[in-house]
């Protein structure tokens, strides 16, 4: 009887733990790593800013199972990804914010298993770009998903130090990406007609609004 009363007061204790302890911890947790680019920063952009680029670097990609589905434009903000795989799981990425060329903001959804913010910041630099890329995970469950929050660091941080890896030696390799440059030029003085027309009409509009410029 003596045992079995210690081993319910070790259950119970443990049952304390599980409760109490999660009551404490944050309910969002960040993550964050970086890395230096010998690019430009729009040609980096350009690669986060469009997700079908994803699968050319991203350590999420690697699922072989995976299936991607994307809605809304292209690239750029309303763009959505989701995806399903075996080891991947499912969920949904959507972008929120792009700010050409320094600043990316999307949202992760994980379903019953939260979600959370990524984050992606271009600086540039006398050799290219630094590129940061952080994730908030945040709804964590209680007890749980609070209980193991520490680590959602040990284990994402290793992927992004990865997936940006294979950024900087995609984006460094590719000749077939432009390196897009933003430069400062002197202010010059124009003349222009604002004007449309269909594609079938693009001659005869041209030819008019030419001849008014030169005459005038």
């Amino acid at each position: 009887m003596k045992a079995l009363k210690i081993v319910g007061i070790v259950i119970l204790f443990l049952v304390a733990i599980v409760l109490i302890v999660p009551l404490f911890m944050a309910e969002q947790v960040l993550v964050t790593s970086s890395i230096d680019v010998e690019a430009k920063p729009a040609k980096v952009f350009k690669q986060v800013n469009n997700f079908k680029n994803w699968a050319h670097w991203s350590p999420f990609e690697k699922d072989s199972t995976i299936v991607n589905t994307y809605e809304g434009p292209s690239s750029g903000v309303g763009t959505i990804r989701h995806w399903t795989g075996e080891t991947a799981g499912s969920g949904t990425m959507t972008l929120l914010e792009s700010t050409p060329f320094t600043f990316i903001k999307n949202k992760l959804d994980f379903g019953p298993d939260g979600g959370g913010i990524g984050e992606w910041i271009f600086t540039e630099t006398e050799d290219g770009c630094s590129v940061s890329w952080n994730i908030t995970v945040s709804e964590l469950s209680y007890p749980f998903g609070k209980l193991f929050s520490p680590l959602i660091g040990t284990m994402l941080t290793p992927m992004l130090n990865s997936g940006l890896k294979a950024l900087k030696t995609h984006v460094e390799t590719d000749a077939t990406m432009p390196d897009i440059s933003i430069i400062d030029t002197d202010l010059i003085t124009t003349l222009a007609i604002y004007d449309s027309t269909k594609i079938a009409g693009i001659g005869d509009l041209l030819e008019s609004n030419y001849g008014s410029l030169m005459e005038y």
